[in-house]
Protein backbone atom coordinates (compact mmCIF):
# COMPACT_ATOMS: atom_id res chain seq x y z
CA UNK A 1 0.00 0.00 0.00
CA UNK A 2 1.45 3.34 -1.47
CA UNK A 3 1.61 6.39 1.06
CA UNK A 4 -1.09 7.94 -0.71
CA UNK A 5 -3.44 4.88 -0.33
CA UNK A 6 -3.21 5.17 3.21
CA UNK A 7 -3.92 8.86 3.24
CA UNK A 8 -7.18 8.50 0.87
CA UNK A 9 -8.21 5.47 3.43
CA UNK A 10 -8.66 6.75 6.40
CA UNK A 11 -11.45 8.00 8.90
CA UNK A 12 -9.04 10.38 10.69
CA UNK A 13 -11.82 13.15 8.77
CA UNK A 14 -8.64 15.18 7.27
CA UNK A 15 -6.63 14.86 4.13
CA UNK A 16 -3.65 13.71 4.47
CA UNK A 17 -0.78 13.59 2.65
CA UNK A 18 2.93 12.08 2.41
CA UNK A 19 6.20 12.93 0.31
CA UNK A 20 7.09 10.28 -2.28
CA UNK A 21 8.33 6.78 -1.05
CA UNK A 22 11.44 5.50 -2.03
CA UNK A 23 11.92 2.60 0.13
CA UNK A 24 8.97 0.46 2.21
CA UNK A 25 9.54 1.66 5.48
CA UNK A 26 8.94 4.96 5.11
CA UNK A 27 5.14 4.36 3.69
CA UNK A 28 5.10 1.81 6.94
CA UNK A 29 5.94 4.64 9.14
CA UNK A 30 3.73 6.86 7.67
CA UNK A 31 1.21 4.36 7.94
CA UNK A 32 2.13 3.85 11.96
CA UNK A 33 1.60 7.26 12.03
CA UNK A 34 -2.13 7.12 10.88
CA UNK A 35 -3.24 4.04 12.48
CA UNK A 36 -2.04 5.32 15.74
CA UNK A 37 -3.82 8.48 15.65
CA UNK A 38 -6.53 6.18 14.27
CA UNK A 39 -6.44 4.06 17.57
CA UNK A 40 -6.49 7.55 19.70
CA UNK A 41 -2.94 7.95 20.84
CA UNK A 42 -2.40 11.27 19.88
CA UNK A 43 -4.84 13.09 17.57
CA UNK A 44 -3.95 14.33 14.26
CA UNK A 45 -3.77 17.94 14.93
CA UNK A 46 -1.44 17.13 18.33
CA UNK A 47 0.16 15.04 15.27
CA UNK A 48 0.39 17.65 13.13
CA UNK A 49 1.73 20.19 15.80
CA UNK A 50 4.53 17.75 16.74
CA UNK A 51 6.04 17.10 13.15
CA UNK A 52 5.37 20.48 11.91
CA UNK A 53 8.02 21.87 15.13
CA UNK A 54 10.54 19.04 14.03
CA UNK A 55 10.08 19.88 10.18
CA UNK A 56 11.03 23.55 11.63
CA UNK A 57 13.66 22.64 13.98
CA UNK A 58 15.46 20.18 11.55
CA UNK A 59 15.38 20.89 7.88
CA UNK A 60 16.01 19.28 5.10
CA UNK A 61 19.96 19.59 4.70
CA UNK A 62 22.54 19.65 1.59
CA UNK A 63 22.81 16.29 1.30
CA UNK A 64 19.64 14.79 2.06
CA UNK A 65 16.48 14.65 -0.67
CA UNK A 66 13.62 16.46 0.21
CA UNK A 67 12.28 12.42 0.71
CA UNK A 68 15.00 11.49 2.92
CA UNK A 69 14.42 14.22 5.04
CA UNK A 70 10.35 14.06 5.31
CA UNK A 71 10.99 10.64 6.67
CA UNK A 72 13.72 11.50 9.33
CA UNK A 73 11.15 14.11 10.49
CA UNK A 74 8.45 11.87 10.81
CA UNK A 75 10.29 9.09 12.35
CA UNK A 76 11.82 11.94 15.00
CA UNK A 77 8.50 13.64 15.74
CA UNK A 78 6.85 9.84 16.12
CA UNK A 79 9.09 9.01 18.69
CA UNK A 80 8.81 12.03 20.16
CA UNK A 81 5.23 11.82 20.59
CA UNK A 82 5.12 8.67 21.33
CA UNK A 83 7.65 9.29 24.25
CA UNK A 84 5.50 11.98 25.43
CA UNK A 85 2.28 9.54 25.57
CA UNK A 86 4.30 7.13 27.56
CA UNK A 87 3.57 4.80 24.90
CA UNK A 88 7.64 4.20 24.38
CA UNK A 89 10.88 6.13 25.48
CA UNK A 90 14.12 6.34 24.12
CA UNK A 91 15.82 2.80 25.69
CA UNK A 92 13.11 1.30 23.87
CA UNK A 93 13.75 3.10 20.53
CA UNK A 94 17.75 2.02 21.10
CA UNK A 95 17.04 -1.29 21.92
CA UNK A 96 14.62 -1.71 18.59
CA UNK A 97 17.46 0.06 16.75
CA UNK A 98 19.78 -2.04 17.84
CA UNK A 99 17.73 -5.05 16.71
CA UNK A 100 17.34 -3.71 13.30
CA UNK A 101 21.10 -3.15 12.90
CA UNK A 102 21.73 -6.86 14.04
CA UNK A 103 19.15 -7.93 11.58
CA UNK A 104 20.59 -5.65 8.68
CA UNK A 105 24.49 -7.57 9.42
CA UNK A 106 22.97 -10.80 9.78
CA UNK A 107 20.84 -11.09 6.84
CA UNK A 108 22.30 -12.37 3.24
CA UNK A 109 22.99 -10.08 0.49
CA UNK A 110 19.75 -9.54 -1.50
CA UNK A 111 17.61 -10.92 0.87
CA UNK A 112 14.78 -9.08 2.86
CA UNK A 113 15.52 -7.89 6.39
CA UNK A 114 12.90 -9.54 9.00
CA UNK A 115 13.72 -8.95 12.71
CA UNK A 116 14.01 -11.95 13.40
CA UNK A 117 17.18 -12.01 12.08
CA UNK A 118 18.74 -10.08 14.91
CA UNK A 119 18.99 -13.32 16.53
CA UNK A 120 21.43 -13.96 14.19
CA UNK A 121 20.24 -17.45 12.91
CA UNK A 122 20.08 -16.30 9.50
CA UNK A 123 23.91 -16.49 9.58
CA UNK A 124 24.70 -20.02 10.43
CA UNK A 125 27.04 -21.20 7.69
CA UNK A 126 25.50 -23.46 5.26
CA UNK A 127 28.57 -25.68 4.99
CA UNK A 128 30.34 -28.41 7.30
CA UNK A 129 33.92 -27.20 7.53
CA UNK A 130 35.50 -26.71 10.51
CA UNK A 131 37.93 -24.39 11.41
CA UNK A 132 41.35 -26.12 12.06
CA UNK A 133 43.81 -23.06 12.92
CA UNK A 134 46.09 -24.14 10.19
CA UNK A 135 46.96 -21.99 7.30
CA UNK A 136 45.51 -22.58 4.26
CA UNK A 137 48.68 -24.07 1.53
CA UNK A 138 48.86 -21.96 -1.51
CA UNK A 139 50.40 -23.06 -4.11
CA UNK A 140 53.83 -21.79 -5.81
CA UNK A 141 53.68 -19.51 -8.31
CA UNK A 142 53.82 -20.54 -12.09
CA UNK A 143 56.22 -18.43 -13.99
Amino acid sequence: MTAQAIAADNDLGVMIEAAPVDQPWQVQSFACVVELSRRGCFTWNEWADTFGAEIKAHPQTETESASDAYYRQLVTALEQILASRNLCDSADVDRRTDEWKRAHRNTPHGHPIVLEAAAGSHCVPKHNLEATGKPVAVSPRRS
